[in-house]
């Protein structure tokens, strides 16, 4: 509970005052409410829509769905149901890269399903183990502040930057040039990217 960077110390306060006023446990009823986001019962589609946004970054179209969960080997369990759920999706709302995020609460990071470019996977997140198209990404919780940076971060200034000459082909008057300003645009440009895709 509690363990994600968007969790604010004054929403952990007002939960425990709540949870004392209501009689309940909050730790109990935090197990009970992760368990039921991946119910055995739930379908394939309901899964993959769980907390659904999307995003377009740097004229990538990405989806992204995320469960918080106690349990990420009853969901990886589902792979084979998944996986042909997550093509169709894609395909039809033609996104460049699909993504399910199953936040484990106790291993405190997320198991990743993708589909779409592995290397991108692989780059953005430093991602060796990548495993039938799931990869675990410890301390990784939070869609809005860790998953999607790290995504703009390279579909956005990768590109830039393979694209721009070695220092050494450069010309005196261009290595000369203040390279401080152009990272700073990038940074500008990603934030102002970032903030219009969420």
């Amino acid at each position: 509970m509690f363990k994600s960077p968007t969790c604010t110390p004054r929403d952990k306060r007002l939960a425990e005052r709540l949870a004392r006023i209501a009689g309940l446990d909050l730790e109990a009823l935090g197990r009970q409410i992760f368990s039921a986001s991946v119910s055995s019962d739930k379908s394939v589609e309901e899964l993959l829509n769980t907390d659904f946004k999307e995003f377009h970054i740097a004229g990538h179209d990405l989806g992204i769905g995320q469960i918080t969960c106690l349990d990420t080997d009853a969901v990886l369990a589902r792979l084979p149901e998944l996986l042909p759920a997550m093509e169709k999706m894609k395909a039809q709302r033609h996104y460049d890269l699909q993504l399910l995020m199953l936040t484990d609460v106790l291993r405190e990071g997320t198991e990743l399903i993708f589909l779409g470019d592995e290397d991108v996977i692989r780059m953005a997140f430093d991602a060796q183990d990548i495993n039938d198209h799931h990869v675990f990404l410890p301390h990784a919780v939070s869609r809005k502040k860790q998953i999607v940076p790290a995504l703009a971060l390279l579909l956005l200034v990768f590109p830039l930057l393979v694209n721009l000459p070695a220092y050494s082909t450069l010309s005196a008057e261009q290595a000369s040039m203040p390279y401080v300003l152009l990272d700073a645009l990038l940074i500008v440009l990603l934030q102002a990217a970032f903030e219009s895709s969420v």
